[in-house]
This record gives C-alpha cells, sequence and structure tokens, in this order.
C-alpha cells in the first residue's frame, strides 16, 4: 500500500533540496558580480532575476562593501566599517 503522506514528505523534501541548491547557485552568482562590480542596482540590472535590495543582503551577509551610489542600505555597511576602524 502506498502512503500518500510519505510521498508528500519525500516530495516536499526534494523541493527544498532544489530551491536551497538553487539559492547556493544564485549567491554564488551575486557573490561573482560584485567582485567585478560593488554596486547593487548595476549587478541587479546585469542579472536582471534578482532585486537590489537581495543583492545588498548578500553582500552584506558575505562582507562585501559596496560602492556609494549604489542605494541608501548599503551606506549602513561603510558606516559600520568606519565605527570598527575607529574604534580599532
Amino acid at each position: 500500500m502506498i502512503h500518500v503522506h510519505r510521498l508528500v514528505k519525500v516530495g516536499a523534501g526534494l523541493l527544498i533540496d532544489e530551491m536551497l541548491e538553487e539559492s547556493k547557485k544564485r549567491h554564488a552568482r551575486i557573490i561573482e558580480a560584485l567582485r567585478a562590480n560593488p554596486n547593487a542596482r548595476a549587478v541587479a540590472r546585469e542579472l536582471r532575476d534578482v532585486s537590489d535590495t537581495t543583492i545588498r543582503r548578500v553582500a552584506r551577509k558575505h562582507g562585501i562593501l559596496l560602492k556609494w551610489g549604489s542605494g541608501a542600505a548599503n551606506k549602513d555597511i561603510i558606516v559600520e566599517e568606519l565605527k570598527k576602524i575607529a574604534k580599532g
């Protein structure tokens, strides 16, 4: 006898695994693009399927500093870095 709820759990697990793998690939693409051009909006335009907000979040998570002109949210990153430098 086939248990439908077990099939659903297995299917959902595979779907989650696929989503996580896709997310890792997307993060790798974002990081690569940011290393070439640390401007969140320009990278968003280049990649087309990722918002500049997501790009700023990935940059913050991975400690990548962005250019001043790439959005207000990245200024927080630079301010935090300046505070760290000032503290020594």
